[in-house]
């Protein structure tokens, strides 16, 4: 198991203890305010409506106590029917959290599989330098500050510039310098999230019209947000961990081998 890989499984045990700690928290909540609103709501909705001098005026609010724990409230026509407004209101807020939760699990989850990419390569180009090889340029200033470490130095830019990269961009450096590549149904499912990452990332999971048509049939989008439900998120979860095994295995296979036995947290990337 190499650095890489160990934070990364690290990282995905996290986000899935977080999904399922949030998920408990949010039904158990839900539970409680639940019973609590319908109870609240019916009382409302039977509340008395003021005298007849009182009715004339719809904002009319009377609070009066009726002993330590009692609190009678009379109600103008709107302002009833504002308070049960807000109640209703503060509930399909409420249903919207898990939305919200999933989109930012899938964020982590594809953050998880950046990382691993970046901390793999890092050791990978440690083990061989060789297949840093390319035509981009380095400055004399560079190589005079760096000469006691310049093959630290170029891994580091090398690194920094893959983390820069699109998936698509990174796809095709992994191929030229790894010598590996993902099958087709794997980056189709990983091209989806990594789309729906970037809508969440960068526009908070809202979505142009124009790119309505990029969105996979099963997320739901109301308005321009999008509604990735539990199952997608699960299913993109086992997504990514394949690709990681997948990727893994061949540098197990082909450039590390049996000596490469580094197990632990990675160096910084």
């Amino acid at each position: 198991m190499t650095h890489a890989y160990w934070n990364f499984t690290t990282g995905m045990r996290k986000t899935d203890e977080i999904l399922r700690l949030c998920m408990l928290a949010i039904k158990q909540e839900d539970k409680q305010s639940e019973e609590i609103e319908k109870k609240l709501e019916g009382q409302i909705e039977n509340l008395a409506t003021g005298d007849e001098e009182d009715s004339l005026d719809p904002n009319f609010i009377k609070v009066q106590r009726e002993g330590e724990d009692i609190v009678k409230l009379t109600l103008g026509e709107q302002s009833r029917q504002l308070l049960l407004d807000a109640i209703r209101s503060h509930r399909e807020f409420k249903n919207e959290l898990n939305y919200h939760l999933h989109n930012i699990l899938l964020v982590s989850i594809w953050t998880n599989f950046e990382t691993y990419l970046q901390g793999a390569l890092l050791e990978f180009y440690q083990k061989h330098p060789e297949q840093m090889k390319s035509d981009k340029q380095i400055t004399y200033d560079e190589i005079v500050d760096h000469r006691y470490d310049i093959i630290d130095y170029l891994i580091d830019r090398e690194i920094s510039d893959v983390g820069r990269r699109s998936f698509a961009d990174m796809r095709r450096y992994i191929k030229r310098h790894v010598h590996y590549e993902w099958p087709a149904s794997r980056t189709e499912a990983l091209d989806d999230i990594y789309f729906l990452r970037n809508i969440i990332a960068h526009n908070s999971g809202v979505i142009r019209s124009s790119q309505k048509s990029l969105v996979p049939c099963e997320i739901p989008v109301v308005g321009h947000e999008l509604r990735i439900p539990i199952e997608f998120l699960q299913r993109g979860a086992s997504s990514v961990k394949c690709a990681v095994d997948e990727i893994h295995d061949h540098f197990k296979g082909k450039w590390f081998g049996e000596s490469h036995k580094e197990i632990g947290p990675s160096p910084e990337v």
